[in-house]
């Protein structure tokens, strides 16, 4: 292969990272450290409250170093069943460069660990924002959309994860963020007992 030991070493310990503190145990879904169903009371960190069964936290167990922040949503006996990380604002220029960037080099790191992802990437029609130059402009508003999904129906995705969604937004026209989310199996169930809440 022509790798130096050190560099195997060091791409070993990487994908394992990346396994182990961004995605999950490939046997069992643990994004952020995070298990399926967990309710409310059994979290040991700091959380707040931003919405009915909606919480928000920057120290999950295990916090990766592209996402600052966390929105879990727990319903009460469902417990969680889907997790947002969202990054710092990164600054661009008006094509979304930087911001692409990164989401293309998030994305191709989850391609080692679930295989090809499905990409996200469309205008929606009759959108003005339409150039190259327009990509900012069109995230901000809602009408570029740009990413990657994974699914349990045509992934082998670990077990109680249904979905996977890297993708892209813009706070303005040179700045946006990454955001990755998590939907667990449980999601329609819990969704339901909110509703009836």
């Amino acid at each position: 292969w022509g790798f130096e030991p050190w560099k195997l070493r060091w791409l070993v310990k990487t994908i394992k990272e990346e396994r182990s503190i961004l995605m999950s145990d490939h046997k069992k879904a643990v994004p952020f450290g995070l298990e399926k169903g967990v309710k409310l009371d059994q979290l040991s960190f700091e959380i707040e409250e931003i919405g009915p069964c909606v919480y928000m936290t920057v120290n999950p167990p295990k916090p990766h170093s592209s996402f600052s922040s966390y929105i879990l949503r727990v319903a009460p006996c469902s417990g969680l069943y889907w997790i947002k990380g969202v990054s710092n604002d990164i600054n661009t220029d008006s094509f979304g460069s930087v911001l692409k960037s990164k989401a293309d080099n998030m994305i191709d790191r989850l391609e080692r660990i679930y295989g090809e992802a499905e990409k996200v990437s469309f205008l929606s029609m009759g959108t003005i924002w339409d150039e190259p130059r327009d990509f900012m402009n069109g995230l901000l508003n809602n009408e570029i959309h740009y990413g990657a999904r994974w699914s349990s129906a045509s992934h082998d995705l670990p077990e109680g994860l249904e979905g996977i969604f890297l993708g892209v937004n813009a706070n303005s026209s040179n700045s946006g963020y990454m955001f990755i989310e998590y939907e667990f199996d449980n999601h329609n169930q819990a969704e339901r007992e909110i509703e009836e809440l």
